[in-house]
């Protein structure tokens, strides 16, 4: 089945800003990202990142889709899909091994880009575990 050329407005999530953008799609995938003039906020401004990484990281062929866990020793390419439950059971038991043997003061979550949420979110998780430790950058962009 044939989708056709759509073009959509939307907003990139590259930073913070979230600029309006225009995504063509055709045949199901993004084929252009442009600014989005008519957007109230970004007023059809727009940066590299927003223009290139759409296409780039969701089409990247070294994209990682699902859990996975490495089988073999570190660098070694040795990777098995796991499901979502399996990660974050294997996750949780990890930084709850850590916070006992090290204390909470041990753990320190980071969050590589201003988004509001997950800065709450991370400061929430490293809460229950019951350690102060978290921060977030507060990049400029647009």
């Amino acid at each position: 089945m044939t989708e056709g050329k759509k073009i959509l407005p939307t907003t990139c999530w590259e930073c913070s800003t979230h600029c309006g953008a225009l995504v063509t799609v055709e045949e199901g995938r993004v084929t252009k990202v442009a600014p989005n003039p008519d957007h109230p906020g970004s007023l059809g401004s727009f940066c590299v990142k927003g223009i290139r990484g759409l296409p780039e990281l969701t089409y990247h062929p070294d994209r990682v889709r699902h859990p996975m866990k490495r089988t073999g020793p570190r660098g070694g390419g040795a990777w098995q899909r796991i499901s979502w439950d399996e990660a974050l059971d294997e996750m949780c038991e990890r930084f709850l091994d850590v916070r006992d043997t090290h204390g909470p003061l041990a753990l320190c979550g980071a969050v590589s880009n201003a988004h509001f949420s997950r800065g709450v979110s991370l400061a929430l998780l490293m809460r229950a575990f019951g350690s102060p430790n978290w921060m977030m950058n507060q990049d400029l962009c647009g």
